[in-house]
């Protein structure tokens, strides 16, 4: 139990008197901070410490029910002051108001080591809420700040007062703890955002310099959680635990008198004042940093990706869960056969019609309150549907729901009692993302995160592009090939990786383990360094005019004449198209170190070692191209292991699209900052920086291949 002290003891006699409040806590100098848009009021105070209160009677009413003597024999003591007026203090130049509205409690509750026990522990809860306003000396303006202290309490924003308060934005909020060249980040923890699924979520470093500009985990794809910050003070440093997505600020661990931690409230609310119109961070390491979106209605949508294959993946989860089928809906086109060609018209990004509606469809009256914002997409909008069948996206303070046309259908017919809409079933999975302001913020499955620095962000990501001219002439992955090929087909992809020096060198060992439960198309380990690349492969085909032209007419294609042209010719930008590969690429990061003792490696060793590609037509392509400069094929797993257990092994992960040009895909990723990029470029740009700090985060380097 804690120890109550006598001056507790004595305040405690006195319930509603205000005056000796400061004589009977102490707290800690920590918190959290908002801005105050609007005064509490005495009632609103009131009744928020009412539902604390009547929070803490709960746990003490839960354990009389096991113990109504110890109950009764419990001395409840209580001290509550509402919003009264502290002494005015000179901080810096300012003058800062203070209203303080507390409440202490003592409450029961069962010990957490043995919660079924007839014995509880007789805490002590605190709340503490002080309203401090601004005057700077010579100035007109007033900024109001609410302070927020609470222990073993429900947060009173939670019961009525959230409304009276906004948060921080992260810049201004870290920015007052930020000294570049002197200031210290002695630890923090971080974590990523996602744009796929399988990414690498939260780790802790310690003495980061903040000056540092450059980090694999410093980028616009990571979230800063809590830091401990040295921040220079007189003749010696002061240690700060920030965390500016909670908006709490902590120093130290000592108990102070209640004055004392108002000051230290006052101070820290000076400080957010003076940085309240940052934008960025003047620590180069920390604006790199990716930030929560505080309030995603204020946000303008430009795009809207459905993933594919992690919508797939919970369609056929909830018809294993419930053994229903997918039934079309009203005006589904008749080529709808399976919900595979539903996910195919669903494949591409859809544009948004940046005119806000309300619930009704009519323009939304920004003046007045609201919670959600419809947006459309734009006509057309699904092959197959009316213009009138849009794709609608419905945007909350924080979230982001789709509405599907009702032509997709659902899982289930209409009697059946689990029958679910696939619309249903993409938002509770969240396999899409829709981006915001040009993208600067992006909305994914883990939420809504936004970039403050895009050109950074840009640059940092083309930086992972490699050109190889030979792609250009890839006409498809694996081309045609006959019944006693041994290889693949001149301009096919596969024959590019296996020939050009820049995708695989010649000395280097090359497995092809292309194949329906695939770790990659290729691997490569390199015969004299401990080096190891993965390699995942996508081609799109691009269709002859001739070919075009005998579709359309409904004939046949004289043998001599190609349905295909080199991929050069129609270089691509879509971000759909990539989603596959990305998402195979991320997906098997887990066998990056991948070691022969693993259960996993003798099986797929015994195929390469033995077994031909798995391909149509029963060809004699060996899976194992090649052993470079490698002696036997024993050699080969030594390889695995030999990597596995150096510390200085690089293992790469390439992404391989020779359907995209890197001059191309560069210029228009160097659009985004300026706010002129296609919505589709915006997509592939989060969904390539999603792979690229997804092998970042397992110390892989990432390496995309595209045509020069």
């Amino acid at each position: 139990m804690k120890k109550t002290d006598t001056r507790e003891k004595n305040a405690a006699a006195k319930p509603d008197s205000p005056s000796n409040i400061g004589e009977c806590i102490r707290l800690p100098c920590s918190g959290q901070f908002y801005v105050l848009e609007r005064a509490l009021s005495k009632p609103r105070v009131s009744g928020a410490f009412d539902g604390i209160e009547a929070a803490l009677d709960a746990q003490t009413a839960k354990f009389a029910e096991r113990n109504a003597a110890a109950a009764r024999a419990f001395a409840q003591l209580r001290v509550r002051c509402v919003r009264e007026q502290r002494a005015a203090l000179q901080i810096d130049g300012v003058t800062v108001g203070a209203t303080l509205s507390s409440l202490t409690r003592s409450f029961l509750r069962p010990p957490l080591l043995a919660p079924e026990a007839d014995v509880a522990e007789a805490r002590f809860a605190h709340v503490l809420l002080v309203e401090l306003t601004l005057h700077p000396v010579g100035k007109d303006e007033v900024d109001a700040y609410l302070y927020v202290y609470r222990e073993l309490a429900d947060d009173p924003l939670d019961h009525g007062l959230r409304e009276h308060c906004t948060e921080i934005e992260t810049p201004a909020f870290v920015e007052p703890f930020v000294q570049p060249d002197a200031t210290r980040i002695e630890r923090m923890s971080m974590r990523m955002m996602a744009a796929s699924r399988g990414e690498v979520r939260r780790k802790t470093i310690d003495a980061y310099d903040v000056g540092a500009t450059t980090s694999s985990l410093g980028l616009h794809r990571t979230i800063a959680g809590t830091m401990t910050l040295a921040v220079p003070h007189g003749g010696g440093t002061r240690r700060f635990d920030v965390s500016p997505h909670r908006q709490r600020v902590r120093a130290g661990t000592s108990r102070l008198p209640l004055d004392k931690v108002i000051h230290w409230a006052s101070e820290r609310a000076v400080g957010f004042s003076r940085s309240s119109t940052a934008t960025a961070t003047s620590s180069a390491f920390l604006s790199q940093f990716a930030r929560p979106i505080v309030r995603l209605l204020d946000k303008t949508p430009s795009s809207v990706l459905i993933e594919r294959r992690a919508f797939a993946e919970a369609i056929d989860e909830y018809a294993r869960l419930t053994g229903l089928a997918w039934v079309a809906g009203r005006g589904a086109p008749q080529a709808w056969k399976t919900v595979d060609d539903v996910l195919d018209a669903l494949g591409d990004t859809f544009v948004v019609d940046g005119q806000a509606l309300d619930g009704s469809g009519a323009p939304l009256d920004r003046s007045r309150p609201f919670a959600e914002v419809c947006y459309r997409s734009r006509a057309p909008s699904i092959p197959g549907l009316k213009s009138t069948d849009a794709v609608r996206l419905k945007v909350g303070s924080r979230t982001c729901k789709i509405v599907l046309p009702s032509a997709v259908g659902h899982m289930g017919g209409a009697k059946d009692a689990q029958r679910r809409g696939l619309g249903e079933i993409l938002n509770r999975s969240r396999a899409f993302r829709a981006v915001f302001d040009g993208g600067r913020v992006l909305f994914c499955s883990e939420g809504a995160y936004g970039s403050d620095d895009l050109a950074l962000a840009t640059t940092q990501l083309a930086s992972i592009f490699r050109s190889v001219a030979a792609l250009g002439d890839v006409h498809s992955e694996k081309g045609k090939t006959h019944e006693h090929a041994t290889s693949f087909q001149a301009q096919s992809c596969f024959h590019v990786i296996e020939t050009e020096r820049a995708l695989a060198h010649p000395d280097s060992a090359l497995i092809c383990d292309d194949s329906t439960v695939e770790w990659a198309d290729y691997i490569e380990l390199d015969s004299a360094a401990p080096r190891i690349r993965w390699m995942h492969a996508k081609v799109q085909k691009v269709a002859s005019e001739a070919a075009k032209w005998a579709r359309q007419d409904k004939t046949t294609l004289p043998p001599h004449v190609s349905p295909t042209v080199a991929v050069r010719h129609s270089p691509s930008l879509s971000a759909s198209d990539l989603e596959e590969v990305v998402g195979q690429a991320i997906k098997n990061l887990a066998r990056l170190r991948l070691r022969t003792s693993d259960p996993e490696f003798s099986g797929r060793h015994n195929t390469w070692m033995s077994e031909t590609c798995a391909l149509p037509s029963k060809s004699r392509i060996a899976r194992l191209r090649r052993l470079g400069g490698l002696r036997r094929k024993a050699d080969i797993e030594a390889r695995f292991d030999a990597a596995a257990i150096d510390p200085h092994a690089v293992y790469e992960v390439a992404i391989v699209v020779p359907n995209y040009s890197k001059t191309q895909v560069e210029s228009e990723l160097a659009k985004i900052a300026a706010g002129d990029a296609q919505p589709s470029v915006l997509q592939m740009f989060w969904l390539l920086s999603g792979f690229m700090h997804a092998c970042l985060e397992v110390g892989a380097k990432p390496l995309v291949f595209m045509h020069a």
